[in-house]
Formats: structure tokens, sequence, C-alpha cells
């Protein structure tokens, strides 16, 4: 016991992995996408509550969770009058690091039902003044369409969800918008409203997401 924790041992193989414990969350069925985001949580050392000055070293939503929580204060602080909706949706827009189902970032990307916007970005979330999130759900961000019915009878179902893109900086933005798949479900499309938006210093604007499901291509697949 006295040597517990005194070698550190590091394997950047597993960086952007997924460990096999990480839980796949709701099913959709309230109509919200989860987790939100992915953070660093596997076999974590940090200070051991109650121990003085030793550590601990925990695998899970125990490191994980403080993960998020530490980048949304460094978030806050750097953006002190923004809503908690806007800090969530930095942590969320930024996370654009992909996980992998094999070492060395080998395999297939895990889909958003999986680790939702990717791996968090500390420097990337702070920095960033260009936000997007959801005006249909707000509190949100994410946009989600949740369980669909989808009758064989019908020709083609489609759903509409509207995304604000906001620009906090002082200067004007060019912004380019587009869907980009991880998971391809047989039989449903994503379109945008807009392709390209310009934004003054400090507005935002409103784009439209539809769903377009032609429910007699409808396959089941993996994601």
């Amino acid at each position: 016991p006295a040597l517990a924790l005194s070698l550190s041992v590091t394997d950047p193989r597993v960086v952007d992995t997924l460990d096999a414990s990480s839980s796949r969350n709701s099913h959709g069925a309230p109509g919200v996408v989860k987790p939100d985001v992915t953070a660093p949580g596997n076999t974590i050392l940090s200070a051991g509550s109650g121990t003085g000055n030793l550590g601990a070293s925990e695998t899970g939503t125990s490191m994980a969770t403080p993960h998020i929580a530490g980048v949304a204060a460094l978030v806050k602080k750097a953006h002190p009058s923004w809503s908690a909706e806007q800090l969530k949706a930095a942590v969320m827009n930024t996370a654009v690091h992909d996980l992998y189902t094999g070492p060395n970032k080998t395999g297939k990307k895990y889909g958003p039902a999986r680790v939702g916007a990717g791996r968090t970005d500390a420097r990337y979330a702070v920095k960033t003044t260009l936000l997007a999130y959801s005006k249909t759900k707000p509190g949100v961000v994410s946009a989600s369409f949740g369980v669909v019915e989808a009758p064989i009878t019908s020709r083609t179902v489609t759903r509409k969800q509207q995304i604000t893109v906001q620009n906090t900086a002082s200067s004007k933005r060019k912004v380019t918008l587009s869907y980009s798949p991880i998971t391809k479900q047989p039989g449903v499309s994503y379109t945008l409203s807009k392709k390209k938006i310009t934004l003054k210093a400090r507005s935002k604007t409103t784009v439209t997401v539809t769903m377009t499901v032609r429910p007699s291509a409808l396959r089941r697949t993996l994601e």
C-alpha cells in the first residue's frame, strides 16, 4: 500500500479511445441527445479527498465530470457575461476531437449517441467567439429530433430544428455551414437552410436544420 500511486505510467496509444465502461446514456425518447460531450476519465490521478497531500486514481464520471466543470469555469472566467447556455455551447462546439475504436486513433469513429460532440478541448473552448446552439430547445445546445414516427405508408416525413449561430467577437465573421455525418442512417438525410452566412460584430442569426426520412429506405444500422 505504501507504494500505491508512487509511479505514473502514460500510454499515448489510448488517447481518444473510449473506456469500455462508458455509458450510452438515454435512448432519445425524451427528445434530447446524450451524452453532451466527452472528457478524459480513465485512470486519472488527482487530489485525494481527505488524504492531506496524497492523490487518488479514479476512472469514470468521477474524473470526467470535474474535467468538464473545470473547462466551463475557464470559459466563464474568460467570458463572465455569458449565460449558462453560451458556456455549454462553447464547451460542446469546440469538442472537435473524435474518439476511435482502436489505439493510436485507428478503427472507426464513435457517433454522438456514444460520445456526444466529441472530446473536450479546453484551450479552444476558452478562445472561441463563435457559438451555435438550439433555438428550438433552449439550454440543450444540440439539435435532437428524438423518436420520430415514420409510417411505411408515408413517402417522406420531415422535422425541423432551428439553430442560433452567434458571433460574440468585435469583428465580422464569415461562416460556412455543413452537416458532417459520423453515423450514416439509410433513409435519413439532413439539409441546412443556409450554407454560408456573414455575421456582423456581436450579432446572431438563425439556421434551420431539416431532417427528411424516407420510410421505405430505412434500414437498421450500427452507430
